[in-house]
């Protein structure tokens, strides 16, 4: 069965003098009482398809973007044709989208979906350029660098994307194309997956802010135990559903002595060992904070590549791995 992850319908494919409707496993085919010049499938919906097909077709013409259909009782009926997503695909690479391997496509998927998770992004895009792949709201933006460089510019919604990866961890990835704002993905069963954004260009300051601070590469000014990290930002997580709106708009304040780092939230502290601190005391916004939770379970050491201090605008810039979290902070004298 053919189907949209923006749309999900079933739909009946019509060739020449066959129909073919798929219905879970079960693929049902008949002989159609004319024939159709059509050179390739075309979808239509098969429950307006077939009520015509109960009046009686006695004539089936193609016309731009439809069918018009003729029945016993003389009504003449226009049939919208659903694009097949099969032949979307082909579509794509003509008119300039990108194929991509599935090993890398699969990996960026992974990565995609769970920095948008980090953030609770559940509408807006999931941007790629070049190497990285990121997200961002008015306080935070979190980037993963990707292995390889990305074909082509692109726009995600990260609903869809979720979708996608629920369905290939039992239905793998065979082939996908990325475009500016749409992704299209074929699995080993056949079926036909899609994501798309309503954006197709990418937003100038967080492109601006991954070419000016590489982070990738940029040199560690501060290191942190990478899990004391992840578990604070996970205790100040669950604090944060709690409580709800009342802390919402709370700053993390984060400082250090000669034992380690604290990191409070209103009356809760979370204490941790940490050497060497030198960043002083910093102000961070909580809903920034938190996305640090998604800091991977095998990553032992968090880089700190940028920071605030008192009079600067600078980022505070936490790396972990393949990730970087970038957040809006302040320096408290």
């Amino acid at each position: 069965m053919s189907e949209s992850m923006t749309h999900g319908t079933p739909l009946m494919a019509l060739h020449g003098s066959v129909m073919r409707h798929d219905v879970g496993t079960l693929s049902l085919s008949s002989q159609l009482p004319v024939l159709i010049d059509h050179d390739y499938p075309v979808m239509v919906n098969p429950h307006i398809f077939g009520g015509l097909l109960d009046i009686g077709i006695t004539e089936i013409q193609s016309q731009k973007n439809g069918l018009s259909i003729k029945t016993t009782t003389g009504l003449h009926a226009k049939l919208p044709v659903i694009p097949d997503p099969h032949r979307v695909m082909e579509l794509r690479l003509s008119e300039g989208g990108s194929a991509v391997d599935p090993e890398e496509f699969a990996a960026w998927l992974k990565q995609a979906v769970t920095i948008s998770k980090a953030i609770s992004r559940h509408a807006g895009s999931a941007y790629t350029y070049r190497s990285n792949v990121f997200v961002f709201n008015s306080s935070v933006m979190v980037a993963a660098r990707l292995k390889k460089g990305w074909p082509v510019p692109c726009t995600a919604n990260p609903r869809l994307l979720a979708s996608i990866l629920a369905h290939t961890a039992a239905d793998p990835v065979k082939a996908a194309i990325c475009a500016e704002s749409e992704v299209l993905v074929k699995t080993a069963s056949g079926k036909v997956l899609r994501a798309e954004s309503a954006e197709s260009q990418l937003p100038n300051q967080p492109v601006d802010m991954l070419a000016r601070y590489k982070t990738h590469t940029a040199v560690a000014i501060q290191t942190i135990p990478a899990q004391d990290l992840c578990k604070a930002a996970i205790q100040l997580r669950c604090i944060a559903e709690a409580f709800g709106k009342s802390v919402a708009g709370a700053d993390v304040k984060m400082a250090a002595d000669a034992s380690g780092v604290t990191v409070q939230l209103q009356d809760n502290k979370i204490h941790f060992p940490c050497d060497g601190w030198t960043l002083g005391k910093l102000d961070v916004p909580l809903q920034s904070f938190i996305t640090l939770s998604a800091i991977p379970t095998d990553c032992d050491e968090v880089h700190v590549v940028s920071a605030p201090h008192t009079g600067s605008p600078s980022p505070l810039i936490f790396r972990a791995g393949n990730l970087s979290f970038f957040m809006a902070a302040a320096a408290r004298g």
